[in-house]
């Protein structure tokens, strides 16, 4: 056991502070100007493998075992200061500078950093079409946090399991650490490659995919004492470590190739530092990396790491303008400025305290989530409230172009309410029959009575699903029609290739259709935006399948695309600023893709409904009262519902053509 004892010996290693602030540092300086990322986080994983493992095994030397509740107080003293701190400072910062559109969002993101979570939540957003164009929150980094906070408890799990294992067995405590370390690390990194190549933006928040980087730290200290060097191989591979360090944010894409195996780069090039930490010689990395400035600037790097995104994310919705020396020098300054004044005042006097601290800070973390939640529980009431709006004399919505509709208060407040608008989807997604992802499964689900006569299909993407309120409508006020709706995110129905999970979707779908032979298929007749500006090919084909089944077509022509975010313009300028409207011939000329068309499927009933969004000149963001759009083209569920009865006479006359349909 001495001998163990020895081995493990925990020392202090200035270098690894001097490492911390480079990694920092460069966390920071490649987000201000390059807008890239620069696999800074992934040393602070195998930093912090390496520490805590060192902590845990140590702790488990001294004392024959590891205190859970000692263990997680300390980690809460160490953490939780400067991150609530940070997320105060947030909530204040939010209420100042950002538009209440995005308010909901950043409660959700407070709720999931605060109880480490958020990488899961972002994960979730990273697979959620709608979701994904979120703007960038002053809270999205805490998804380091959230993992290294994970990693911390499973660690503890596996060294308390390693001592009774070692017990049982009678096998060295070191060794059974490596046998459970090894197979982790081999599990977490195949998993870590397989889960890149199928879906990279999830991949990248996952814990599992990450874990392997925790690991090699954690093996590392188990065998640093072991692996002898020279001194002028240390300084070669310390050296080597630093610079490929320092360059991997642009040899690579981090953010759209990692972790898989590409984050060996960083995870190797932070094992050569250590390694090299070992030695001590003139000129070598540890000689540089452990410098009095580089270790006092080390005990600010996490809270640095926490202030920069957040002073830089505030900057950046502030001044819409390229960020240049002086303002990107400015921002790494005061991010020192106040990690200094958090360090200092806020998380070292709290670490001082004994660990009654944590029972004192438990309100804390209970008032916040307490708020967070009262305040969702706001956001739902007024959802609640605006849906009885809907058809009032001043919320018309589309119906304002009737005569009986066109005297409504043109100052009354809009709905739905701009803090909650960003939620007001139709509830093909609140019911999840929207597929998701790269899943290929045809997910379906009906709406109306199961047993009705009469079956419409609503196919397609976002765009088709968002015509989603219109049609359940329908199947409210007519019980011979029932609506199945069959949709994927960020998936056209069109032969035309966008990813190959949506290819195979799209095959399933015909399978489906194929199956269930309904009277009518509902899709988009073409795509809104310039960058198509023809009915395309793959458009055409599907049609001409669906004819091949006997199948009839009602192809709605898509509503415009703007190039911002309606619900922050309307906030910032108001409705009826010309920043926040498009001219129609420009983004919807005449004749339309359709109209210009030289051969028209037979099996195609085209409806255009440009009317209700546009007038002759101009595509605006809200009419009759109502927001059209929750972000820059999808309809909000509160203005598709104002749609119905314009839709109802077009269904109605489109199976009364193709079927025995009477209303």
């Amino acid at each position: 056991m001495q001998k163990e004892v020895r081995l493990e010996k925990k020392r202090f290693r200035p270098e690894i502070e001097g490492l911390r602030v480079i990694a920092a540092l460069l966390v920071a300086i490649y987000h201000i100007w390059l807008g890239r990322v620069s696999g800074g986080v992934d040393v602070f994983f195998v930093v912090s493998g390496f520490l805590i493992t060192a902590s845990l095994v140590s702790r488990h030397l001294r004392e024959g075992y590891v205190n859970l509740f000692k263990f997680v107080g300390n980690l809460m003293k160490r953490l939780l200061p400067a991150s609530f701190f940070v997320l105060t400072a947030v909530v204040i910062l939010t209420i100042i500078f950002l538009p209440s559109v995005q308010w909901k969002q950043l409660i959700s993101e407070l709720i999931a950093s605060a109880l480490y979570f958020e990488n899961w939540r972002l994960a979730i957003d990273s697979v959620d079409y709608l979701d994904s164009s979120n703007p960038q929150s002053p809270l999205q980094h805490f998804w380091a946090m959230s993992i290294q906070g994970q990693f911390y408890i499973i660690l503890f799990t596996i060294v308390t399991a390693a001592i009774f294992l070692s017990r049982a067995f009678k096998i060295q405590m070191r060794n059974m650490l490596v046998i459970i370390f090894s197979v982790i690390l081999i599990s977490s990194f195949i998993f870590s490659i397989y889960l890149t190549d199928a879906n990279q933006p999830v991949a990248y928040f996952d814990t599992r995919a990450r874990m392997y980087e925790f690991i090699v730290g954690g093996l590392l200290f188990l065998f640093i004492d072991r692996v002898k060097l020279t001194k002028s191989i240390s300084f070669i591979i310390g050296w080597t470590g630093l610079t490929g360090l320092i360059l991997c944010g642009i040899i690579f894409d981090v953010s759209t190739n990692f972790p898989g195996a590409m984050a060996l780069w960083p995870v190797g090039c932070a094992v050569l530092v250590l390694l090299a930490g070992q030695n001590s010689t003139s000129f070598g990395v540890e000689k540089f990396l452990g410098n009095k400035i580089f270790v006092k600037l080390g005990s600010y790097s996490y809270a640095f790491y926490l202030w920069h995104w957040v002073i830089l994310t505030f900057y950046k919705t502030s001044y819409d303008i390229k960020i240049g020396i002086l303002d990107g020098s400015a921002i790494l300054i005061v991010s020192i400025i106040l990690s200094y004044i958090t360090t200092e005042f806020v998380e070292k006097p709290v670490r001082a305290r004994d660990g009654r601290f944590i029972l004192r800070f438990a309100p804390v973390l209970a008032a916040l989530l307490i708020t967070s939640s009262y305040l969702i529980y706001e956001y739902k009431n007024t959802e609640i409230e605006f849906e009885g709006l809907i058809y009032s004399n001043d919320h018309p919505g589309a119906m304002s172009i009737l005569q009986e509709y066109s005297n409504y208060d043109k100052n009354a407040e809009l709905i739905p309410d701009l803090a909650s608008v960003k939620d007001d989807l139709p509830l093909t997604y609140e019911k999840d029959c929207n597929q998701m992802g790269t899943r290929t499964e045809a997910k379906y689900c009906v709406a109306g009575n199961d047993e009705a006569e009469y079956e419409v299909a609503l196919v397609g993407g976002s765009h088709s699903a968002h015509w989603y309120g219109a049609f359940e409508e329908i199947t409210k006020e007519n019980e011979q029609i029932k609506l199945v709706n069959i949709t994927k995110s960020a998936c056209r129905f069109s032969s035309d290739h966008m990813s190959d999970d949506c290819d195979e979707w799209n095959l399933n779908v015909l399978n489906l259709l194929a199956e269930r032979k309904p009277d009518l298929v509902i899709m988009t007749a073409d795509i809104g935006s310039n960058q198509y500006p023809e009915v395309t090919d793959g458009y055409l084909k599907r049609y001409s399948q669906l004819d091949e089944m006997g199948i009839e077509v009602m192809a709605i022509r898509d509503n415009p695309w703007f190039e911002v975010n309606i619900p922050e313009c309307v906030e910032e300028y108001g409705p009826g600023s010309s920043n926040c409207q498009l001219d129609r011939q420009k983004i919807l000329p005449e004749p339309s893709k359709w109209d210009r068309l030289e051969v028209k499927p037979d099996n195609v009933h085209y409806v255009d409904y440009t009317e209700h969004f546009c007038d002759e000149e101009v595509c605006y963001p809200t009419k009759g009262n109502v927001i059209i759009y929750f972000d820059a083209n999808h309809i909000t569920n509160t203005y598709m519902k104002t749609i119905t009865p314009f839709i109802t006479d077009d269904v109605y006359k489109i199976l009364n053509e193709v079927s025995d349909f009477t209303v």
